[in-house]
């Protein structure tokens, strides 16, 4: 009796250890027969639930993607054309050059690219350009503070679209508002403790934040995907990074040393993903 119910324990074993697929090849027909085959049956059964959650949370990540180019700011791209018009007619047609092809590169990283994830590298480019667009509507009236991405964090796999959703926010709920005096500032760090592991700190000079509403959106960074009703841009955001990379990675809100909201994106590469 001894030596099955040792089998028994190291399969246990090997479950604990996330060895999903693991099952206990017998030929018992007595009852050590039965339990290992009920064994088997539910690691089966247990597998094959793990895979329609993670169908699901990538059925999730998809649909939230697809949402986040459909929502093309209307008023954004009026007011470029506007921009590029007023440019053209004041025949500043180098700099009429410039912002067209800015233009161009960010309505085909929006449309075009069906990538669900790609480096992180190419990503703050994408936002770099959305601020580049913006620089010309806001002017001196906002002044962009962009810090290096370190060489160690450049080729990691990202969801995409994390990081343009968040300075917009900054753009339509902060510096909409101010004459003059704002700061936007996106800065890298990569751990020294943990490899692999990025954050990137975006921080703005908004006044319309009190410490509550803070505290509010960490509060519905816990809520489940399911819950969309308490959904938010950034919460999916959080969301799409839990999904593809697991904790630690996600967003985290505080206070900015500037005065309005940080958004702190934690990213720390799966196992065996490192960038090299």
């Amino acid at each position: 009796m001894h030596r099955p119910l040792v089998k028994l324990g190291f399969a246990f074993r090997r479950l604990e250890d996330g060895a999903f697929n693991f099952t206990i090849q017998h030929r018992k027909k007595d009852e050590f027969g039965y339990l290992y085959a009920a064994f088997n049956d539910m690691v089966g059964r247990l597998g094959n639930l793990i895979q329609d959650v993670y169908k699901a949370k990538i059925r999730f990540q998809q649909s939230e993607l697809k949402r986040l180019q459909s929502q093309i700011n209307p008023h954004f791209l009026f007011n470029n054309h506007f921009i590029l018009s007023r440019l053209i007619k004041s025949q500043n047609y180098e700099t009429a050059e410039r912002f067209s092809r800015y233009i161009g590169e960010y309505l085909q990283f929006i449309t075009r690219d069906a990538a669900e994830e790609m480096t992180l590298e190419r990503e703050v480019a994408h936002a770099l350009v959305y601020i580049e667009l913006q620089t010309f509507s806001f002017a001196s009236r906002v002044a962009v503070d962009i810090g290096p991405l370190p060489e160690s964090a450049r080729q990691l796999l990202v969801p995409r679209l994390i990081l343009q959703p968040i300075i917009e926010n900054a753009y339509k709920y902060t510096f909409e508002r101010k004459i003059a005096g704002g700061r936007l500032s996106m800065r890298f760090e990569a751990s020294a403790e943990e490899e692999g592991l990025v954050r990137i700190l975006i921080e703005d000079s908004g006044d319309t934040l009190d410490d509550a509403a803070i505290e509010e959106l960490n509060r519905r960074l816990a809520i489940s995907p399911d819950d969309a009703a308490e959904s938010t841009g950034l919460v999916n955001i959080h969301q799409r990074i839990r999904i593809r990379l697991g904790a630690p990675s996600g967003l985290r809100f505080g206070r900015s040393s500037l005065g309005g909201l940080l958004v702190e994106l934690t990213l720390k590469p799966t196992k065996g993903e490192e960038p090299s």
